[in-house]
């Protein structure tokens, strides 16, 4: 087709399209996980004990217990809310960790649950990850500790 037998507005476009320079695509993946709040606690007696164990003297008790700066994301079974503005990790091997939270942050704002982005290791770090609330807080996990029962 000659230039000049073209109708205008075809001449126009075959010219934007001559012209083009090679243009870039960048293609990102974002990975956001839901962890979700666990079950009533009469639903599972592993998650029971963490919170009317009885007042006996032989009554066994809750102790915070050093671990990593890690635990992975895809073992989080669930989380629920303490009084101490912890969450507690239910992980999917069983542990329970409870996981502090920076100043100026409130627990309560979790009471639904948490996303948070998948690192490219699959973990969540205190120090270097922040978890999301579903109302629109974010804060950044403090220190890890798991929760192990003690007798007394």
């Amino acid at each position: 087709m000659q230039p000049s037998s073209v109708p205008a507005p075809v001449a126009w476009l075959m010219q934007t399209w001559q012209t083009r320079s090679a243009d870039q695509v960048s293609i990102e993946q974002h990975i956001v996980i839901r962890i979700a709040p666990r079950a009533p606690a009469n639903a599972d007696p592993r998650v029971a004990m963490f919170y009317d164990a009885p007042a006996s003297p032989q009554a066994s008790h809750i102790e915070e217990r050093k671990m990593g700066k890690c635990v992975p994301i895809d073992g989080v079974a669930g989380v629920q809310i303490t009084q101490a503005n912890k969450l507690v990790l239910y992980m999917r091997d069983s542990r329970v960790v409870s996981a502090g939270l920076d100043k100026g942050c409130n627990a309560r704002d979790y009471y639904a649950g948490f996303y948070v982005a998948r690192s490219s290791d699959g973990m969540i770090c205190a120090g270097r990850d922040k978890l999301q609330a579903r109302n629109g807080a974010s804060c950044k996990v403090g220190k890890l500790h798991q929760l192990v029962e003690v007798g007394d």
